[in-house]
């Protein structure tokens, strides 16, 4: 009987909880909007909290991991001319920054028994890049990638793509895969859609409006393979 009670009265409270909230809208609205936004920034950073704190780097031990830093008086030192990573001034050991010069890294690397493994990162900038291949190259990782030339030209428009260009001419791609010239795909069976298209784009080549777009928009033959 006891039991029954409690859910006849909960019961009851829900229902004259629903009553008072439909009788005062805004005070629901308000009391809502109040409770989701609670929720939400809970949610928001308990989940920073615990990717930043609470759970372990995907990496064997983890609480080995250490990061180097340099420590040199109140001030930056004479020595050091330029950086690109992070510093500060902490009060007890002075100006701390953990950017080491190449040599320095190398030397550590090599005369430093007690770690196990050293590497460096560094920032990439600003990238405005398409695939990592560009990126790789606008940050000189690599000399040489090979590309579609129309993600390649982008790149090279770029402020990033400054930095290199194509060299030799486009490869052709297999006609015995991909057929002559320039391909437009359709359904099985639109037999007629492809000679209208084939006639389309054989009058614009005819009469010069292909090579005026081409022209404006590439700085390459987007068609192709003579057909």
């Amino acid at each position: 009987m006891r039991l029954f009670a409690f859910w006849e009265q909960l019961l009851q409270d829900v229902r004259y909880a629903v009553r008072v909230l439909a009788r005062q809208p805004l005070f629901t609205a308000m009391a809502l909007l109040s409770l989701a936004l609670g929720i939400g920034a809970n949610t928001a950073i308990y989940s920073f909290m615990d990717a930043i704190l609470l759970r372990a780097l995907p990496v064997r031990n983890p609480e080995s991991l250490v990061v180097l830093n340099w420590h040199g008086g109140r001030e930056r030192p004479a020595v050091v001319h330029s950086l690109s990573g992070n510093n500060f001034t902490d009060p007890k050991t002075g100006y701390t920054s953990g950017n080491f010069p190449l040599p320095a890294f190398e030397l550590l690397r090599a005369n430093s028994p007690q770690f196990s493994s050293l590497f460096a990162f560094s920032g990439a900038g600003r990238l405005t890049v398409l695939v990592q291949g560009q990126a790789d190259l606008a940050n000189g990782r690599l000399d040489a990638i090979e590309d579609d030339i129309v993600v390649l030209q982008q790149f090279l428009d770029s402020p990033e793509g400054a930095c290199c260009k194509i060299l030799g001419q486009p490869s052709p791609q297999p006609v015995e895969i991909f057929g002559p010239g320039a391909g437009i795909a359709v359904r099985k069976g639109e037999t007629d859609l492809v000679k209208k298209l084939n006639s389309a784009i054989d009058a614009i080549r005819a009469n010069g409006k292909y090579k005026e777009i081409n022209d404006k928009y590439f700085k390459f033959d987007v068609f192709g393979a003579e057909s």
